[in-house]
């Protein structure tokens, strides 16, 4: 008996490769049309995203910058432009999680967030643009 099997694939096609500072991952559509690439550190994070349309232009760019305390996030694409700023600081104790976010198309969804922790990691207080919100 004699069986052929042939092979069809059906969905998205990851691609992994190193460039000379990035782990690099570019995942294809069924059409093998390319629809996102994502670059990584030698930390393993992610540092830069494009994703494309079908002929092949970027139509969104995400870039992270990385620093000691925590992250810079810069998107940009034809309805969207944004900047992320999020850090962690240690004041008396108590961890501020602090995330800034200005968006340069809709400025009216800026906000600024800090989250405050206390030693044992339960959450105290919420500041929202200035507004004090205690947790009790």
């Amino acid at each position: 008996m004699k069986v052929n099997f042939r092979t069809v694939s059906f969905g998205n096609k990851n691609i992994r490769y190193h460039d000379a500072s990035h782990n690099i991952l570019e995942t294809f559509d069924d059409r093998q049309n390319l629809v996102r690439r994502v670059k990584y550190d030698k930390l393993c994070r992610d540092v830069d995203s494009e994703e494309f349309n079908e002929k092949k232009e970027v139509i969104g760019h995400l870039h992270k910058e990385y620093t000691p305390d925590g992250c810079i996030e810069t998107y940009k694409s034809k309805t969207q432009e944004y900047v992320r700023e999020i850090k962690t600081v240690i004041k008396d104790s108590f961890t501020h999680n602090i995330e800034k976010f200005t968006s340069q198309t809709s400025p009216q969804n800026n906000y600024i967030n800090e989250f405050v922790r206390d030693v044992t990691g339960k959450l105290v207080k919420i500041i929202n643009n200035g507004k004090v919100l205690i947790i009790r």
